[in-house]
């Protein structure tokens, strides 16, 4: 049973990825505006984090994962990188994409690794009974 859960945990990242919903992206941005696109995304990430933490079996987490990643994640992601865009001078908005790429997937993946060093019982997701 808890192979069957690891392969869960395995495939769900890949699920991820494919599901995201990066099309409709900037449709969004352009009928609500970026301050309401962030709030959007910041009420959907809260919303995806407490469920999460409510979901008693890995299968749970994989239909919220699946429905709320691209809200989450996505709009976000396409938020941030097209609103770095907008107020970037000509000329550096790669510089600027760069930088917050590196701020999201390095400082964010060296923070996490640190916590859960730091306190490794955050890293158990669900107990056995």
């Amino acid at each position: 049973m808890f192979i069957a859960e690891l392969k869960l945990f395995s495939i769900s990242p890949l699920i991820n990825i494919i599901l995201k919903s990066f099309y409709f992206s900037g449709k969004i941005l352009k009928k609500l505006g970026y301050g309401y696109t962030f709030t959007f995304c910041f009420i959907c990430y809260a919303l995806r984090l407490g469920l999460i933490s409510l979901a008693s079996t890995p299968w749970w987490v994989l239909l919220i994962e699946f429905f709320m990643q691209g809200p989450s994640y996505a709009l976000s992601f396409t938020a941030i990188i097209s609103y770095a865009n907008v107020i970037t001078p000509t000329g550096a908005s790669a510089t600027v994409q760069g930088l917050v790429q590196g701020v999201n997937e390095g400082l964010g993946k060296i923070s996490y690794t640190a916590y859960t060093y730091l306190y490794p019982s955050t890293i158990i997701l669900f107990t056995r009974n």
